[in-house]
């Protein structure tokens, strides 16, 4: 007689996407980090706003915009200037979504005319974006597929 009997489960197709969807989420949040970080560095700054007022949102968390005067390069005129209300940008519905942006007018002539800040960061972010998903799923498998933790 042949005994068939399973004693370990091998899929568990729901914890594999909860799982999945943990590093989904985790994943474009560091690559919108990476997108964020790049896109302040780059934006054309005289009296901080634009680069100030990137943040970066998803479905569930968003970041704060920063000080313009931390971007200043003229100090005298950024206080020569009128401080402005910043506004986050609006998050997205959607799950698996991460959003970097800004609220101020003049953002698309900067990015499309005069200087672009957000494509080549973005360009940036996507040749990391198979690293951080590997990294990332690496670590949340780890105990599933039985191997240990570093």
């Amino acid at each position: 007689m042949i005994d068939c009997t399973v004693t370990k489960k091998l899929w568990d197709g729901e914890k594999v996407k909860i799982k999945m969807e943990k590093v989904r989420d985790k994943s474009v949040w560091e690559i919108g980090l990476i997108v964020l970080g790049q896109a302040k560095l780059l934006a054309p700054v005289r009296f901080g706003y634009l680069a100030a007022s990137l943040t970066l949102a998803s479905s569930t968390e968003s970041n704060d915009v920063d000080d313009p005067s931390k971007y200043a390069k003229d100090r005298t005129d950024w206080l020569n200037a009128t401080i402005k209300n910043f506004r986050k940008i609006t998050p997205p519905i959607k799950t698996g979504v991460v959003l970097v942006g800004t609220v101020v007018e003049y953002a698309p002539y900067q990015e499309y005319i005069h200087r672009p800040f957000l494509r080549p960061s973005l360009d940036m972010a996507r040749g990391k974006a198979i690293t951080i998903m590997m990294v990332n799923g690496r670590m949340e498998f780890v105990d599933y597929l039985g191997g240990k933790k570093k």
